[in-house]
């Protein structure tokens, strides 16, 4: 689980790098066809996880954001009703 900004800003690179990779992975000299297939099926599965984790990330800072500012707007709210600056 990515817990601040900075392992979100890593994990996307990572996810990025992955990407490349899976891009570039072509049938290698003296490869067989099945580890190269494992190779697409395994970097595929780890750049599902890394953006699963992305998204997961996002989503609850979005979250916290909102909350954030509702928390603010019903203190403000709870101060006018008390006769608080």
């Amino acid at each position: 689980m990515i817990k601040n900004e900075r392992q979100y800003r890593l994990t996307k690179v990572q996810a990025n790098r992955f990407s490349q990779t899976l891009r570039s992975l072509g049938e290698a000299d003296g490869v067989h066809p099945l580890i190269v297939k494992a190779q697409r099926e395994a970097l595929s599965s780890q750049i599902a996880d890394l953006e699963e984790e992305l998204r997961e990330y996002k989503s609850l800072k979005t979250e916290k954001n909102k909350l954030h500012g509702f928390n603010k707007r019903t203190s403000a709210a709870y101060d006018r009703t008390k006769g608080r600056p």
